[in-house]
């Protein structure tokens, strides 16, 4: 006896191969595995950016404030120093002596002026100021900048040095 096979419609592994692949290209959109993977991936990257941004910030302020200090010290220098603004009056007055020319501090050094007065400053730094006695015996002023927040910035107090160099004085907590 013979066995007789049917060859019916027997597909060969090249033309089943084809049909699969045709099913798969036929699909559109992505499954959830691949959108999860996705969204591990930005969950993981998001994690190590913020904090680095965070901190990337607090610096930024830190080095406003050294700028804003050092302006400062500079405009007080200026004005006490030279005989066409405030010609050596008393540095603690600054603020309020008027010069020579009949002007003030505020009308040389407007920005400097609203960062020294009481209650003044910016929205993460107080300033304040007064005088010390410098290396030959004169009278130097000295600008300091006091954080308003420990968790804005990384500076906590930022002072003026002579020649108009400032330093930070005291660092956050909170960095």
């Amino acid at each position: 006896m013979q066995i007789i096979r049917w060859a019916g419609n027997k597909k060969t592994s090249t033309e089943r191969r084809n049909t699969m692949f045709k099913r798969l290209s036929n699909r559109k959109g992505f499954t959830l595995i691949e959108l999860m993977i996705v969204v591990a991936i930005i969950g993981i990257l998001a994690a190590i950016a913020i904090p680095q941004y965070v901190k990337y910030v607090k610096r930024s302020r830190t080095a406003e404030a050294l700028n804003h200090v050092q302006q400062a010290y500079n405009a007080l220098a200026d004005w006490y120093a030279n005989p066409d603004l405030g010609n050596g009056r008393s540095i603690a007055n600054a603020l309020t002596d008027v010069g020579t020319g009949g002007k003030t501090f505020a009308n040389h050094f407007p920005a400097e002026q609203a960062w020294l007065v009481t209650g003044g400053g910016d929205k993460y730094y107080t300033y304040t100021f007064g005088a010390t006695v410098g290396a030959g015996g004169g009278s130097v002023p000295v600008v300091t900048a006091a954080a308003r927040s420990s968790d804005a910035v990384f500076g906590m107090s930022v002072k003026s040095r002579g020649g108009g160099d400032s330093t930070v004085v005291s660092i956050s907590s909170t960095y």
